[in-house]
């Protein structure tokens, strides 16, 4: 199995979309973006997606974590979120 990291640039935005709406398809209140909600949240709050990683098992995208950089608050912080999406009768972390 080969798996790397790269950059969330390296997709494109309808890409991104699909990789976040399937970290969260099992959640229990549905939390689904379009382009234009995350478009809108990217620059809410300070998304950096050049540092952002996506995990991309067997070249396919199957996780991220995404990192915002909070500079217009006093003080800047920046965090990372992370989920990956599940593979059918896989353990993601595998």
């Amino acid at each position: 199995m080969n798996v790397e990291l790269r950059s969330a640039q390296a997709l494109s935005v309808a890409e991104r979309v699909e990789l976040f709406n399937a970290a969260y398809e099992d959640y229990a209140i549905l939390f689904r973006l379009d382009e234009s909600a995350l478009n809108g949240m990217t620059r809410a709050i300070d998304l950096d997606v050049e540092a952002s990683l996506i995990t991309f098992r067997n070249a396919e995208p199957v996780g991220k974590a995404f990192t915002v950089e909070a500079t217009r608050l006093e003080g800047a912080w920046r965090f990372a979120s992370a989920s990956s999406r599940r593979s059918p009768g896989r353990n993601p972390t595998k």
